[in-house]
Protein backbone atom coordinates (compact mmCIF):
# COMPACT_ATOMS: atom_id res chain seq x y z
CA UNK A 1 0.00 0.00 0.00
CA UNK A 2 1.44 3.40 -0.62
CA UNK A 3 1.58 5.71 1.46
CA UNK A 4 -0.07 8.75 -1.21
CA UNK A 5 -3.14 6.42 -1.47
CA UNK A 6 -3.85 5.90 1.90
CA UNK A 7 -3.80 9.52 3.05
CA UNK A 8 -6.45 9.93 0.14
CA UNK A 9 -8.51 6.92 1.47
CA UNK A 10 -8.31 9.20 4.95
CA UNK A 11 -9.41 12.41 2.88
CA UNK A 12 -12.28 10.59 1.07
CA UNK A 13 -13.42 8.89 4.50
CA UNK A 14 -13.26 12.62 6.55
CA UNK A 15 -14.91 14.04 3.44
CA UNK A 16 -17.59 11.00 3.65
CA UNK A 17 -18.07 12.21 7.34
CA UNK A 18 -18.71 15.68 6.55
CA UNK A 19 -21.58 14.70 4.43
CA UNK A 20 -23.41 12.67 6.26
CA UNK A 21 -23.10 15.14 8.90
CA UNK A 22 -24.50 17.54 6.74
CA UNK A 23 -27.41 15.42 5.52
CA UNK A 24 -28.23 14.39 9.19
CA UNK A 25 -28.24 18.30 10.61
CA UNK A 26 -30.70 18.68 7.59
CA UNK A 27 -32.73 15.66 7.99
CA UNK A 28 -32.85 16.92 11.47
CA UNK A 29 -34.03 20.59 10.57
CA UNK A 30 -36.40 19.37 8.19
CA UNK A 31 -37.92 16.66 11.04
CA UNK A 32 -38.43 19.68 13.17
CA UNK A 33 -40.06 22.03 10.44
CA UNK A 34 -42.66 19.42 9.96
CA UNK A 35 -43.74 18.62 12.87
CA UNK A 36 -44.42 22.13 13.87
CA UNK A 37 -45.98 22.12 10.80
CA UNK A 38 -48.08 19.22 11.64
CA UNK A 39 -48.47 21.03 15.04
CA UNK A 40 -49.99 24.58 13.53
CA UNK A 41 -52.60 22.08 11.43
CA UNK A 42 -53.37 20.28 14.41
CA UNK A 43 -54.09 24.15 16.51
CA UNK A 44 -56.11 25.14 12.98
CA UNK A 45 -58.43 22.76 13.65
CA UNK A 46 -59.44 22.07 17.11
CA UNK A 47 -59.93 25.87 16.61
CA UNK A 48 -62.03 25.01 13.38
CA UNK A 49 -63.48 22.47 15.32
CA UNK A 50 -64.20 25.05 18.85
CA UNK A 51 -65.83 27.57 16.25
CA UNK A 52 -68.90 25.12 14.97
CA UNK A 53 -67.65 24.18 11.85
CA UNK A 54 -67.88 27.06 9.68
CA UNK A 55 -67.36 26.57 6.17
CA UNK A 56 -63.85 27.16 4.64
CA UNK A 57 -64.77 27.99 1.56
CA UNK A 58 -67.86 30.43 0.68
CA UNK A 59 -68.87 31.38 -2.69
CA UNK A 60 -71.51 32.71 -4.45
CA UNK A 61 -73.10 30.30 -7.04
CA UNK A 62 -76.04 29.67 -9.68
CA UNK A 63 -77.42 25.84 -9.34
CA UNK A 64 -77.20 24.29 -12.66
CA UNK A 65 -77.95 20.74 -12.42
CA UNK A 66 -78.74 19.12 -9.01
CA UNK A 67 -78.28 15.20 -9.14
CA UNK A 68 -80.96 14.82 -6.33
CA UNK A 69 -83.17 15.05 -8.82
CA UNK A 70 -82.30 13.15 -11.16
CA UNK A 71 -83.64 9.21 -12.27
CA UNK A 72 -81.52 7.58 -9.86
CA UNK A 73 -80.40 10.65 -7.34
CA UNK A 74 -76.85 11.09 -6.25
CA UNK A 75 -75.00 13.61 -4.52
CA UNK A 76 -73.67 15.66 -6.79
CA UNK A 77 -74.51 19.07 -8.52
CA UNK A 78 -73.12 21.66 -11.14
CA UNK A 79 -72.53 24.95 -10.17
CA UNK A 80 -71.57 28.10 -11.52
CA UNK A 81 -69.60 30.11 -9.47
CA UNK A 82 -70.12 33.94 -9.51
CA UNK A 83 -67.09 35.82 -9.59
CA UNK A 84 -67.31 38.28 -7.02
CA UNK A 85 -64.36 40.74 -7.87
CA UNK A 86 -66.87 41.86 -10.71
CA UNK A 87 -68.57 44.85 -10.01
CA UNK A 88 -72.35 45.03 -10.96
CA UNK A 89 -72.41 47.71 -13.32
CA UNK A 90 -75.97 48.56 -13.08
CA UNK A 91 -75.88 48.90 -9.06
CA UNK A 92 -72.13 50.98 -9.33
CA UNK A 93 -74.02 53.56 -11.69
CA UNK A 94 -76.67 54.59 -9.33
Amino acid sequence: MDIQTGNDNIAQLSDWQKHLGEYLVDSLQRSIIFTDILRKRGNNYIKHIRSGQPPVLTYNYEMILNAKNFERPANYALVRISDRRRVDIQTAVN
